[in-house]
C-alpha cells in the first residue's frame, strides 16, 4: 500500500479556467487590465474576496479525475493536499468537502 498525495487545484479541478471566468467579469467591470489586476495588491485583494469562493465551488472536475482517484484508493491511502485558506473563505473545509 502507498500513501498517495493528490493536489485539488488544477491536478483534480480546472482551477485556473475557472479563474478566468471571474477574471474577465471583474477586468470587464473594474476597467484594468490583467496585469492592473494582479499586480496592484488592493484589486487583487478585491477579486480574492469577491470571487474565489465562485472560482473554488465552480470549477470542474478534470475528465476521469473521480474514477483514477476510486482506482488508486482500492490499495492505497489517498490523500488530498491544498494551499487553500480560510484566509478568504469561512470554513473552507466544508467548501472542499462539497
Amino acid at each position: 500500500m502507498l500513501n498517495i498525495g493528490i493536489d485539488i487545484d488544477n491536478t483534480i479541478c480546472n482551477t485556473d479556467a475557472s479563474i478566468e471566468v471571474y477574471e474577465k467579469i471583474y477586468l470587464k467591470d473594474n476597467n484594468i487590465t490583467k496585469d492592473m489586476l494582479w499586480n496592484d495588491n488592493n484589486y487583487k485583494v478585491d477579486f480574492l474576496n469577491k470571487y474565489l469562493e465562485d472560482i473554488y465551488r465552480n470549477a470542474s472536475i478534470k475528465d476521469n479525475a473521480s474514477e483514477v482517484i476510486k482506482k488508486l484508493s482500492k490499495n492505497n491511502k489517498i490523500f488530498i493536499i491544498t494551499a487553500r485558506s480560510n484566509h478568504f473563505i469561512d470554513n473552507i473545509e466544508k467548501l472542499i468537502t462539497e
